[in-house]
């Protein structure tokens, strides 16, 4: 019986993670697509070359750059901005 309950702290757990997960990379797809960028799945770029990290899910800009972390992103269009 134990065991069944520490089954089901640790998928909830995971559940709840995955969730958050998927919302933020909902926002940022959105955010990407309000700042003109293109959501796609890819090496991340910086000024056009690649950084050698593995492919993901980021946002592709103008000037080539595809950036995964949602942060870094918001930085970048911050500066623009400025």
């Amino acid at each position: 019986m134990k065991i069944i309950i520490l089954l089901l702290i640790i998928g909830l757990i995971l559940i709840s993670g995955c969730s958050k997960s998927n919302s933020i990379d909902i926002e940022f797809k959105e955010f990407c697509k309000q700042h003109n960028g293109v959501w796609m799945k890819m090496e991340p770029t910086i000024n056009g070359e690649p950084t050698g990290e593995s492919a993901c899910n980021g946002c592709m800009l103008e000037n080539g750059d595809h950036i995964c972390n949602f942060d870094k992103f918001k930085e970048l269009v911050i500066l623009q901005h400025a």
